[in-house]
């Protein structure tokens, strides 16, 4: 991650440097806000869609240390885990198209995604682990609440009872 911060403050301090990473990549660097999680996410995501000799010229012209394959290895990875992350948010972040009714179903979609990933994880173990407990924690009652009401009516249709 330090790798990637150098670039892009170097990019983002240096106009000149700017300009190097348009005319090789053609894309200008995001650079993370404290702010938002998600924009280190997007620009880690923005970085590694280039190709890794476009990643090595513009190390080169900007003066940083360049990414070798272990750590372009890793911060693939680690878009790949939190991808579903990111999507979630951006859909429960809605101004316009948000509604209560879409929390349950985000928050069981998310985690499903992210036990789907387990078989594939080498370096983002631990933080595929944080982010599935930390999920369990907030909405581990409504979620619980919500597979009983899922139940509940499924014996209803079946059944003909009132839970």
């Amino acid at each position: 991650m330090g790798k990637c911060a150098s670039s892009w403050n170097k990019a983002h301090r240096s106009s000149a440097a700017a300009e190097a990473v348009q005319d090789i990549a053609n894309m200008r660097v995001s650079v993370p806000c404290v702010t938002r999680w998600s924009s280190e996410y997007l620009a880690i995501s923005k970085l590694i869609r280039l190709t890794e000799d476009q990643l090595c010229d513009i190390c080169g012209r900007l003066g940083v240390p360049r990414l070798h394959i272990h750590e372009i290895t890793f911060l693939r990875e680690y878009v790949s885990v939190l991808q579903p992350l990111a999507q979630s948010i951006d859909l429960l972040q809605g101004e316009k198209k948000c509604y209560l009714g879409f929390l349950s179903p985000t928050i069981l979609s998310l985690k499903s995604k992210l036990s789907e990933k387990w078989p594939h994880v080498t370096y983002t173990a631990n933080i595929l682990t944080a982010v599935i407990e930390a999920l369990d924690n907030r909405f581990g009652a409504m979620l619980s609440s919500h597979e009983t009401n899922f139940t509940c009516v499924g014996s209803l249709r079946k059944k003909k009872r009132i839970c």
